[in-house]
């Protein structure tokens, strides 16, 4: 239906269709080739030329605002529904994927690192993201830097994988790993 309309009609649909509950994204998708959401959003938010057989200068709004030589706007289908999708066939074979919630990639507390250890890097982690280097060395955020390092070190030559430390600390890869490394 939409590959028929073009110009200002085509403008005119898709502000119908965009008030009847239609996506953006549903309207692009239904037009041949399908036009991004950006360009129906363009379309929806920009204003419609007056009436051309109309004597007075009002805006068209609506595709029925049109009047001849336009041919009569087409009737507004229903929107899609976001939630009826086409579903694959099942597979009794195939093992169901966990739901997202029990999806574990690895335990945040290690058996390597210590309960008092993970509790002291979780700690001062907070306080040490403030340290900067014009800080002074005697501050709190300093202070509880130089302690992290010193026992995030510790752990690290007792075994203690980066990983496991920066899960504690809540930090990346990359962070502990600086912090660990000379």
């Amino acid at each position: 239906m939409l590959r028929t309309l073009n110009g200002v009609w085509l403008r005119a649909y898709a502000r119908d269709l965009y008030a009847q509950g239609w996506s953006l994204a549903a309207i692009g998708e239904a037009m041949d080739p399908p036009r991004p959401r950006s360009t129906v959003r363009s379309w929806i938010s920009s204003p419609l030329p007056s009436s051309p057989s109309s004597s007075s200068s009002s805006p068209i709004t609506t595709a029925e605002d049109l009047h001849p030589p336009y041919p009569p706007p087409p009737p507004l289908p229903p929107p899609p529904s976001p939630l009826l999708r086409p579903s694959a066939p099942s597979h009794s074979s195939a093992p169901s994927p966990k739901p997202r919630a029990e999806r574990r990639f690895f335990d945040p507390r290690s058996p390597d690192l210590s309960v008092t250890a993970a509790r002291k890097i979780a700690h001062l982690a907070p306080l040490a993201r403030r340290h900067r280097s014009r800080t002074a060395p005697t501050s709190p955020y300093a202070l509880a830097n130089d302690e992290l390092t010193q026992i995030c070190r510790a752990e690290y030559e007792r075994g203690v994988s980066i990983r496991e430390l920066a899960a504690a600390a809540g930090v990346t890869y990359k962070a502990m790993e600086r912090r660990v490394r000379p």
